[in-house]
């Protein structure tokens, strides 16, 4: 599988679904879990390991490859990078990165929080 084919298609479905969001409404965050020992999960870790070795700030290369969930698995917090606090924003950027990893049969549960 071309992962960085997949990653790049479900960030841009996420930004995309984010379009006109409005950041207004109840304040929180969401984000997108998959199973850590998956093909893409390992790539992810891979790369992220890569872009620290070449000085990529933390934040940025988390943005793009993710980060190690809690208590498990890997995550995707706030796919699409809207820069608003509005959860219903948020939650529609990952539901719409959930929905694009499905496509290439990966597996994918969002979750979200009022902050």
């Amino acid at each position: 599988m071309d992962y960085e084919k997949i990653l790049k298609e479900a960030h841009e479905a996420a930004r995309l679904a984010q379009i006109g969001g409005h950041d207004r409404g109840a304040c929180g965050f969401a984000w997108v879990t998959i199973d850590g020992n998956d093909g893409l999960a390992r790539h992810c870790r891979k790369m992220a390991k890569q872009a620290e070795d070449r000085g990529v700030p933390y934040a940025q290369g988390r943005g793009l490859y993710g980060s190690k969930g809690y208590p498990k698995g890997w995550q995707f917090w706030k796919p699409g990078g809207f820069g608003g606090q509005a959860i219903e924003t948020h939650e529609q950027g990952s539901v719409a990165f959930r929905d694009k990893l499905g496509e290439y049969g990966i597996r994918a549960d969002c979750g979200s929080r009022l902050d």
